[in-house]
């Protein structure tokens, strides 16, 4: 193996990661493919991180990092919160290999925990009981996830299909058009409204 010119760093070694398991998965990551992608032995991942849940951990905290809220910040607690979570399922979307083990995954470094107290902070701002804040944050996490699961790899039904062709079997179906597999953010923006103004109001 030609040695590297320069040193292996924590951040390399996690954007490696990412990589790897946005085009394999999340089981397809090991210590030894990883070193195998960066062009080191194995046990050199072993300066940078204890162990391959070290790596995981980082990867975590990585990818919630990447969460980017446009400036400046909305004053409002419902248009920060959409903010916010507009920006969670962006990047879900772009590693779509990791949604698995941020949905899994306990969040067990403060940087990956930190994204867990910021929203519940913002929700808090809307005067509902701690209980419905946290089944507000809960509702929201689970359709961000659910989204962008669907929206990351979602087939279109080719224009040949019975679904399009077929409006005697299927003529709501049909009447949508694309509508039904889109997936977009614009409609994720208006249920996430729903969402906040039901918690909000009920």
């Amino acid at each position: 193996m030609t040695p590297r010119e320069t040193p292996l760093t924590r951040e390399e070694i996690l954007g490696a990661a990412i990589a790897l398991i946005d085009a394999k998965g999340t089981d397809a990551l090991s210590m030894r493919k990883l070193a195998g992608a960066l062009g080191v032995e194995a046990m050199t991942l072993y300066h940078h991180f204890p162990s391959k849940d070290a790596i995981l951990d980082g990867v975590v905290a990585r990818v919630f990092g990447e969460m980017r809220i446009p400036e400046p910040f909305p004053e409002e607690w419902m248009a920060m919160a959409e903010e916010m979570f507009v920006a969670f399922r962006r990047v879900l979307v772009e590693h779509p290999g990791t949604i698995g083990l941020l949905a899994r995954r306990p969040l067990n470094t403060e940087d990956s925990a930190d994204f867990v107290e910021a929203p519940l902070a913002v929700l808090a701002r809307s005067g509902l009981p701690a209980e419905r804040i946290g089944q507000l944050y809960q509702s929201l996490v689970a359709y961000s996830f659910g989204h962008a699961f669907i929206a990351s790899d979602r087939p279109i039904a080719p224009a040949d299909s019975a679904l399009r062709t077929d409006e005697v079997r299927y003529p709501t179906a049909r009447a949508t058009g694309r509508a039904i597999s889109s997936f977009d953010e614009p409609t994720f923006r208006e249920t996430l409204g729903h969402i906040m103004r039901g918690f909000a109001g009920g």
